[in-house]
């Protein structure tokens, strides 16, 4: 009796799962020579379409930046190529760095505050130990970040004893040109209040990218360095600054040229003030760098506004005032 039991109840289990085997979809698959869906009329060209083809456009949609056409490479900028320091008013720094070699950065003596203009800066993956070391030295502390996949990452590094020398104050000019692993380590500075960034969204290139096939020209990205412990992707949309400024990316790309023109940024400081935050600002660098001749470096001939560099300058000298007020009040 209890065999067939059994045998009755192994009966039903099995037109119970024909059952619920019957209930749940199957797709029998799409394909791009079903003319019903796909007329050539309403779809021109089709024909002369892959299935691959239309995956990886598919693809392109839902994770763009990382499935691509045009990767996110990013070459190196001159880390053997000395910075840019000046003192500028009430012991406020400025330094334009164009490399990620940590023995370069050297802002100037007595700073209470510094501005580290990081602007067109490009990092390539190669150099991620080398920023780590200059973030660390920006700001007295390490960054943390996350690597996926085959992007580099360094090991954690104990702080140096004269890397916590760094001003209390600091503020980093970025822009769609500060790229690569500098990227990520930035945001986590920022998320931590070791730094203050000041300007436009970064380019966002922070992954590493490897070619799909030799003839299709697609690419997918192969490893990606996020922010912190979160693993945040910045890849596509870079970081966001705590203080954006208005500035469109023929002003912004203007404004740094004077410096590499030979004027000091005391003077562009200076220009930026009398000038003033106003929306006519942006007009006058156009006409002044149309205007002026490419080679001059005269101070005369800047008749333009950095207002990056100004921006970042008066957060500073207002965080001074207050700390001023504060110390006064006790």
């Amino acid at each position: 009796m209890p065999r067939m039991k059994l045998r009755f109840y192994g009966k039903a289990w099995l037109a119970l799962a024909a059952m619920v085997a019957s209930l749940s979809p199957v797709s029998a698959g799409i394909s791009l020579k079903d003319t019903e869906r796909f007329p050539v009329e309403l779809y021109p060209g089709i024909n002369d379409k892959t299935q691959d083809e239309v995956m990886l456009a598919g693809m392109a949609v839902l994770y763009p930046g990382r499935v691509t056409r045009t990767p996110l490479v990013v070459t190196a900028t001159d880390s053997a190529r000395k910075p840019v320091s000046a003192m500028l008013h009430n012991q406020i720094a400025y330094i334009r760095c164009y490399g990620s070699d940590a023995s370069l950065y050297t802002p100037a003596a007595g700073a209470k505050g510094v501005i580290v203009d990081l602007r067109y800066f490009g990092t390539s993956p190669e150099t991620v130990s080398a920023c780590v070391a200059l973030c660390r030295k920006i700001s007295g502390t390490s960054p943390v970040v996350k690597g996926l996949g085959d992007y580099p990452v360094p090991a954690a590094e104990p702080l140096k004893v004269d890397d916590t020398a760094a001003p209390a104050r600091v503020v980093v000019l970025v822009n769609k040109g500060t790229a690569g692993p500098i990227e990520p380590m930035l945001a986590d500075l920022q998320a931590k209040g070791k730094v203050i960034l000041v300007g436009t969204a970064t380019a966002g290139a922070t992954a590493r990218y490897r070619q799909l096939d030799a003839t299709s020209g697609w690419w997918t990205i192969s490893g990606e360095l996020c922010t912190g412990e979160s693993k945040r992707s910045l890849v596509g949309s870079g970081v966001l600054p705590k203080v954006q400024v208005a500035v469109s990316a023929e002003n912004d790309l203007l404004a740094w040229h004077w410096i590499e023109r030979g004027v000091s940024p005391l003077v562009i400081l200076r220009l930026s003030q009398s000038n003033g935050n106003n929306g006519s600002a942006e007009k006058k660098n156009n006409a002044a760098a149309s205007e002026g001749d490419a080679g001059q470096s005269s101070s005369d001939s800047v008749t333009g506004t950095d207002l990056v560099l100004q921006r970042g300058y008066d957060i500073l000298a207002a965080l001074q005032v207050m700390e001023s007020m504060t110390a006064s009040a006790k």
